[in-house]
């Protein structure tokens, strides 16, 4: 196949890897894969790396008029057999772009944040995506509610879970944070891995951070994350106002690898909105025991508890509790809960198995096509 894969954001991300890691293994696979970003940025560095090819074409405005007709040109004169596009605006012009053409379109949706501005707009945004796009995935159950909600039919939307590489993210301790730290052997490190955005929530963490060390002075939180100086501001002023100076500690952009996560006695999440998280996957193929707030995401990663503890959202003492009960659980008890997430990762959130389920959805839409041709 010729693929053509858009996606609406270039930097670091649980969306922008998940584009990456697809894109590489259907190139891996024989397909020929072009990928169309909006800017060069952390996105396009990967793609150079891997050997994809990818071009930038901007997508900032309301409705691009020129970028509709440059996709349509693009599908044309490279013969592309089908689209896959990343969130919603690349799925908008993906839908227009295709509009009186035999070329089958894919967009995924990787969580109820995708929708959130959409509202502007909403029957012609609704019809495009109606009419335009052949399936639309959903990354997990709440992400399909949330596209039902905003009125695309049912039989329109696939639940295809994100994959991690589970041969990659494997359980590796690591005491890198500590020795650069300073810290005793014995201290605990709570760690976060996620973009500083909104939708994250770190505000109920930090004031979750000044209860817990209360109880326990020798924690320390670890938020790994990019964000603008804006977001990074406003969390430093909490953390002054809270006293949680050398308590919490933001490492900005990191690589979310063993070698991170394998510093962490515990991962938490504190956001009030999640798709299906990678850090979640990331985390608990490492072998880290979780704490996360009842997002939809959460909750069917962690199979409603069974695989983690959950807290109600922006309920910060709830939180904090559940941040000492796991910390202060017995070791057995810890390697169990780490065997049984990694198990279940394995055998629900590969890498190899998301990458599976888009090759057959393609193959069928595209078998679907050439039956309706002929």
């Amino acid at each position: 196949m010729k693929i053509l894969h858009l996606i609406d954001t270039a930097g670091p991300g649980g969306a922008e890897t998940v584009f990456l890691n697809l894109v590489c293994r259907m190139k891996r696979a024989g397909h020929e894969c072009l990928a169309v970003l909006p800017r060069e940025d952390w996105l396009s560095d990967r793609l150079q790396e891997e050997g994809v090819e990818y071009l930038v074409l901007p997508s900032k405005g309301s409705l691009r008029f020129d970028l509709v007709w440059a996709l349509r040109r693009l599908i044309k004169d490279r013969k592309i057999d089908l689209v896959h596009a990343h969130l919603l605006g690349s799925a908008t012009y993906a839908g227009l772009a295709t509009l009186f053409t035999d070329v089958p379109v894919v967009a995924t949706f990787h969580g109820p944040t995708d929708l959130k501005d959409a509202r502007r707009f909403i029957r012609l945004r609704r019809a495009i995506l109606v009419r335009g796009l052949d399936k639309i995935v959903a990354v997990s159950d709440g992400t399909a509610d949330a596209l039902r909600d905003y009125g695309i039919p049912g039989d329109k939307i696939q639940v295809i879970g994100n994959g991690i590489d589970t041969d990659y993210f494997v359980p590796s301790p690591q005491d890198m944070l500590r020795r650069e730290w300073g810290l005793d052997a014995q201290a605990a490190i709570v760690g976060s891995v996620g973009n500083i955005r909104p939708a994250k929530d770190y505000g109920t963490l930090l004031r979750a951070a000044a209860i817990v060390v209360q109880h326990r002075p020798d924690v320390v939180f670890a938020v790994a994350g990019q964000g603008t100086e804006r977001q990074f501001a406003d969390l430093i002023s909490l953390q002054k106002e809270l006293g949680l100076e050398s308590t919490v500690r933001f490492l900005g952009q990191r690589t979310a690898g063993p070698d991170l996560y394998g510093n962490f006695d515990l991962f938490v999440s504190s956001s009030h909105s999640e798709g299906l998280p990678l850090s979640f996957l990331e985390a608990m193929a490492c072998g880290r025991p979780l704490v996360a707030t009842s997002t939809a995401g959460a909750i069917e990663v962690l199979e409603r508890g069974e695989f983690g503890s959950l807290v109600p959202v922006k309920d910060h003492e709830a939180l904090a509790r559940a941040i000492i009960a796991g910390l202060e659980s017995g070791e057995a008890e810890k390697q169990l809960l780490a065997q049984r997430g990694r198990r279940h990762i394995v055998e629900r959130y590969s890498l190899k198995k998301m990458v599976g389920a888009y090759d057959a959805l393609y193959q069928g839409l595209l078998a679907a096509r050439s039956t309706a041709i002929q």
